[in-house]
């Protein structure tokens, strides 16, 4: 990660991989995610510059990706609020049966499109 950041940092100065300085933004997660896919034999995914292109550019990826982001928002803002958690510039979760009954519908909708995905 530390010579990633100090390749990318060559060219641009703003560049994070945890935006915060602790939780890793989608370039933390992506570097992350694909040294452990190459260490699992893709290593072609070590020239791939980031997750979306790695999944392609078709309707079925982009519905993907929104189904998976809406629920790790939904469990997220949940779980935080649940916790009395005050991380700033968050909005208040919805009460955590709740927002679990809405994940598991989500899960249902995920499960699915990978089903029908040829």
């Amino acid at each position: 990660m530390l010579q990633d950041l100090v390749a990318h940092r060559a060219s641009d100065t703003a560049y994070a991989l945890a935006p915060d300085g602790v939780h890793p933004g989608e370039a933390g997660h992506w570097l992350m995610a694909r040294t452990i896919l190459a260490g699992l034999g893709e290593t072609y995914l070590l020239s791939v510059p980031d997750a979306r292109t790695a999944l392609g550019g078709d309707p079925w990826t982009q519905t993907l990706l929104d189904l998976v982001a809406e629920r790790q928002r939904l469990l997220r803002d949940a779980w935080l609020t649940a916790t009395g958690h005050t991380r700033p510039g968050l909005p208040v979760g919805r009460p955590l049966a709740e927002a679990q009954a809405a994940a598991a519908v989500l899960d249902t909708r995920i499960r699915t499109l990978l089903r029908r995905h040829p």
